[in-house]
């Protein structure tokens, strides 16, 4: 996975795209490879690392909200609340 990170960074190309592929490359084979006990524990890890780091993510989010002085543009919260409910709606009802 940080082969294929190093290699698309050196060409020029975007690394993060080329770990997404990887990943879903190398999940394919890897996963038949495994036993039935190290794909659970694997998993079991690889949620737990996701939480972590999703945590810690809107943690830092939220913490940053501090730092910003805030102007309310009550137009603009208007039209995103309308844009998320339309979208929603859109979604939801067909």
């Amino acid at each position: 996975g940080y082969a294929s990170y190093l290699l698309t960074d050196a060409l020029g190309y975007s690394g993060i795209v080329s770990v997404l592929f990887c990943g879903i490359t190398m999940s394919h084979y890897t996963r038949n490879n495994l036993s039935e006990h190290a794909r659970e524990g694997a998993l079991h890890f690889f949620h737990i690392i996701a939480f972590v780091c999703e945590s810690t993510v809107f943690l830092f989010l939220g913490l940053a909200m501090f730092s910003f002085s805030l102007q309310w543009d009550v137009k603009l919260i208007l039209v995103a609340m309308l844009a998320c409910l339309i979208g929603r709606a859109a979604h939801v009802f067909p």
